[in-house]
């Protein structure tokens, strides 16, 4: 179920969702930890060690499933317990999979988030329709994490501005750039989410 910003139902999700995130780094022994929401879809949640704060994404939270939210809290729980010098590693993912999480190192944005109602740039794989989107026109080339056996221009996403397709050298000239480098090489930056 999707949730309207300023809406009760998800003004209770948010203090759940705080509660549940203290509770666990608690349980954990950490102390001093705060968490903040915050309007991006750079990341799901994020842990910042340097001002014990957990920030969650606003928009994922809203189109979240319960699950999918939980998942996040343990993921993020797991960062603050293991510390930064841990990342995504083996001894965090094991942590993250016991705390209830998925132990892997990026969150699946639910798909209904990305229309041009929220998003006024949407990327679309050509190989599998994942999508993605950003507020901002793309300055980089983006590849769909979830094709990665695909061949590079395959998982390359095809850009749409307010529901108009976008040819790619009619995006920006940084995106023009960055693809013409990419068409010379065989890397994709992915998308994080």
């Amino acid at each position: 179920m999707t949730l309207s910003l300023h809406s009760p139902a998800w003004l209770a999700v948010r203090t759940s969702l705080e509660k549940a995130t203290l509770n666990g780094l608690a349980k954990l022994g950490l102390a001093g930890w705060r968490v903040e929401f915050r309007h991006t879809i750079v990341y799901a949640g994020r842990c910042d060690h340097e001002t014990k704060t957990i920030l969650y994404s606003v928009p994922f939270m809203l189109y979240a499933t319960v699950e999918q939210r939980l998942a996040t809290i343990a993921h993020e729980i797991a960062h603050a317990f293991r510390g930064p010098g841990h990342g995504h590693d083996e001894t965090w993912s094991e942590l993250c999979v016991k705390l209830g999480g998925t132990g892997k190192n990026i969150s699946e944005y639910p798909q209904e988030l990305f229309t041009h109602k929220n998003f006024a740039w949407i990327g679309v794989c050509p190989s599998c329709s994942r999508r993605t989107g950003d507020f901002n026109a793309p300055v980089d080339v983006w590849g769909c994490p979830e094709c990665v056996d695909a061949k590079p221009l395959d998982r390359v996403y095809q850009w749409f501005h307010n529901g108009e397709p976008r040819d790619i050298f009619n995006i920006t000239p940084e995106y023009e750039n960055a693809y013409r480098k990419f068409l010379g090489s065989t890397v994709v930056v992915s998308a994080s989410a």
